[in-house]
């Protein structure tokens, strides 16, 4: 040591302890069982309500070879079951539907409705404001074999969905009267 070297107090040695809290955080924040991040900062997609203005459903004269069909519309906040979901087929979804309703009633809205041949439905932007999901999937019950279903975005204008005679026909909108 030298003679007139003076040992100067350190302001920062709490340094390591906040780096070492920061590296915590930042470790742990990604994970599902550990939630540090306040919601405005986490990086997780977050349910949306659909930025359709309406969605018309149509029934031509002949659907499902001239008969009553039904349709549901899934807004599903789970991604998890998102994914599920998007691999089922109709027969599937209608049989498990009321199943999936009740174990999942936080994470899964349902709009059913029934078509005779010929009439036609408008859902309204104010009627979809209540509803929130990262998805929206769409099955109707032909019986016909087959699919049936679709995938509807939440950031599309609006949504036009044909009943046809043994299938469904789902378009995008720019606008719909």
């Amino acid at each position: 040591m030298f003679l007139f070297e003076k040992k100067i107090p350190s302001k920062t040695t709490n340094c390591p302890v906040a780096l070492c809290v920061l590296f915590f955080i930042l470790a742990f924040a990604g994970c599902s069982s550990v939630d540090l991040m306040p919601s405005f900062m986490s990086t997780k997609p977050q349910p949306v309500t659909p930025s359709w203005k309406n969605l018309v459903i149509t029934a031509s004269t002949d659907v499902n070879v001239n008969s009553p069909v039904a349709i549901d519309i899934l807004f599903v906040k789970n991604m998890d079951l998102l994914r599920n979901l998007a691999n089922l087929n109709s027969t599937s979804w209608f049989a498990s539907r009321e199943n999936s309703i009740k174990s999942f009633p936080e994470a899964l809205q349902v709009i059913s409705y029934e078509l005779v041949p010929g009439q036609n439905i408008t859902v309204t932007a104010k009627q979809l404001s209540q509803f929130s999901a990262f998805q929206a999937l769409t099955f109707v019950n032909y019986s016909t074999p087959g699919d049936h279903k679709g995938i509807l975005s939440m950031d599309q204008p609006g949504y036009l969905i044909k009943l046809e005679s043994r299938d469904v026909i789902i378009n995008p909108v720019s606008v719909l009267n």
